[in-house]
């Protein structure tokens, strides 16, 4: 830029894929043989025994980033994408954590939908200049089955590098605006704190670039709370009932055909039981959790459950986290709660209040599992907080269903859902 002078903006059209149930022929990672078409769903053969010993395991990554890990053994594991375009998908063998050898393949997927479009993109500098830098730009494409999807921002610097930005938010008016992310078409402003991300140092001719990728919408449903996810951990949509997680677990688990099956693929029949030694919060008192086992900590200091065993940071990443207690409290307590059925699904739409009252939440009755089924699913809902209730045994939960919202200590055991938070009540 001289970021102080002058900026040019562009538009990227790129969605990444993200990974979910699918089926077809299974196929094998090998860049020998070249670019193949595909409908968008595939089954991927894997195994550690292709580079590495019996203790090898196996991450596939889409365009560099994990979508399965630490397998073992050999297997299969689904993968679909609901966008047409261009996919790089690589089987790393670890050994003893250290990569041996990738087999890379590249998918051309059509007979999908296209990707939503990024057109119209202009940044401007704030001048007197502050660092900050205005763009504005129109988001196209975008139909009732997108969720998920959220900005990228990029900087193509003078010698050609590329810097992501990280420090840049939807603006409403001249504020942070209560939702985040991109939920419909229609036009846009984001503020880039381009300070924050390159320093102080002035640059001239500096492209921008603005890209829709899968992500995580997000709505802030009160004054200086936290920003709420719109679906659960594992959910492709906010009616969706995600993944099931016992306390302090980050595997998460799906109830198919009667069964648990794990989402990494280390269990296909999975127990909600007292009785299951995997559950190893169960029963453990707080001076126990703080002292950890060969898994570290699995609470801090400040009670709440380490980034390693919270089970938002492990699936989502970035500043994601699992809610507080006085997290739930407040959204109990801040909030406009409406019973209802959204696309089939009994649960409560949580809006905002005053100012907030555009911005709202869907949380479904999930139910939650225990033993080797779901229960109570439609009628009730139960999401886990990152705090040990006052019994050794129960953890702080919010529960739903059509009569009361509450908070709650429940067994540490049973499988229920996580709500991802972003951010900290100020």
């Amino acid at each position: 830029m001289r970021v102080a002078k002058a900026m040019v903006a562009t538009a990227l059209m790129v969605v990444a894929g993200v990974a979910h149930a699918g089926d077809s022929a299974k196929m094998v990672l090998d860049l020998r043989t070249g670019p193949r078409a595909s409908g968008g769903d595939e089954t991927l053969a894997f195994s550690s025994l292709w580079d590495g010993g019996a203790d090898a395991t196996v991450t596939i990554a889409q365009d560099g980033v994990a979508i399965a890990e630490n397998l073992a053994g050999d297997g299969e594991r689904a993968w679909s994408v609901p966008y047409n375009g261009t996919y790089e998908l690589t089987h790393v063998t670890y050994t003893n954590g250290v990569a041996s050898k990738a087999e890379t393949a590249t998918f051309v997927v059509t007979g999908k939908k296209n990707p939503p479009e990024v057109k119209n993109v202009v940044a401007r500098q704030r001048w007197p200049w502050n660092g900050l830098v205005d763009i504005t730009c129109t988001v196209s494409g975008i139909d009732g089955t997108d969720y998920g999807l959220d900005f990228a921002v990029a900087a193509v610097m003078p010698d050609s590098s590329v810097h992501n930005a990280t420090n840049f938010w939807v603006a409403k008016d001249v504020k942070k605006s209560p939702v985040q992310g991109v939920c419909s078409n229609g036009n846009y402003r984001l503020i880039w704190d381009a300070r924050a991300d390159l320093g102080p140092e002035l640059y001239s001719n500096v492209v921008v670039r603005v890209t829709v990728v899968s992500g995580h919408a997000r709505a802030q449903l009160w004054e200086g709370g936290p920003y709420w996810a719109m679906t659960n951990v594992g959910a492709e949509k906010p009616e969706g009932y995600g993944l099931y997680f016992w306390w302090g677990d980050t595997v998460g688990y799906k109830h198919e055909n009667g069964k648990w099956v794990a989402s990494d693929g280390s269990s296909p029949d999975f127990n909600f039981s007292n009785a299951n030694s995997a559950i190893y919060t169960f029963g453990k008192d707080i001076a126990t959790l703080q002292s950890g086992n060969e898994n570290g900590k699995w609470i801090t200091e400040d009670s709440v459950l380490t980034p390693a065993h919270d089970a938002a940071q492990a699936h989502w990443g970035g500043a994601w986290r699992m809610p507080t207690k006085q997290d739930l409290d407040d959204l109990v307590n801040k909030c406009n709660w409406t019973w209802t059925t959204q696309n089939g699904v009994n649960g409560y739409v949580v809006r905002g209040q005053g100012a907030y009252e555009s911005a709202s939440i869907f949380l479904p009755c999930a139910g939650r599992g225990y033993g080797t089924s779901l229960g109570y699913f439609d009628s009730y809902g139960y999401y886990w907080s990152s705090v040990p209730y006052s019994d050794n045994s129960y953890a702080w939960s919010l529960g739903i269903y059509s009569g009361a919202r509450y908070t709650d200590g429940n067994s540490r055991y049973r499988g229920q859902s996580v709500r991802p938070v972003q951010g900290f009540t100020e």
